[in-house]
């Protein structure tokens, strides 16, 4: 899945994953924003398979600015959070280029859980053998990572919130 980035302002956003492993992250509309919201036409639905039968569905307008993105996978927890705290939500947004292309096979998607000081509960979700070179953010709460030829391969999701069995 090719990125572009783009300057534009940064969205409010919030995701959840729940006892069941159903993870979602949407973008929050705020009630002082009087723009319309994007027609449901112009949106796309993009699915990322790997061979074990996981899928990521991720939801963007026609300009390719990611608006949800879901899953159902265990999260692995662990205490390593890569220097994640570094990231800005600074500089350019990250967008898919072409939403029209709406199937990516992958060898495996990865799910792990951890904590950190900035990030709070955070869910890493990768989908490439290539590590993130770059991170940009795609809301202010969620980042994207992009290999050296503008391919995404991760998105991390910051301050989670995890919803217990009821």
């Amino acid at each position: 899945m090719r990125i572009s980035l783009v300057d534009r302002p940064l969205a409010m956003a919030a995701s959840t994953y729940d006892a069941y492993y159903n993870f979602y992250f949407s973008i929050l509309r705020s009630p002082a924003d009087a723009s319309p919201p994007d027609h449901p036409r112009d949106d796309y639905r993009i699915y990322i398979h790997d061979k074990q039968g996981e899928t990521l569905d991720v939801i963007c307008n026609a300009n390719g600015v990611i608006s949800s993105i879901a899953f159902r996978q265990q999260a692995v927890k662990t205490a390593v959070n890569a220097g994640f705290d570094e990231l800005s939500e600074d500089g350019p947004l990250a967008v898919i280029a072409d939403p029209t292309i709406d199937v990516y096979y992958v060898d495996s998607i990865r799910c792990v859980q951890f904590s950190s000081p900035v990030l709070n509960e955070a869910v890493l979700v990768s989908f490439s053998d290539s590590p993130a070179q770059q991170w940009h953010p795609i809301s202010t709460a969620a980042f994207m990572g992009i290999d050296m030829n503008n391919a995404a391969t991760s998105f991390l999701f910051s301050n989670v919130k995890f919803i217990a069995d009821e």
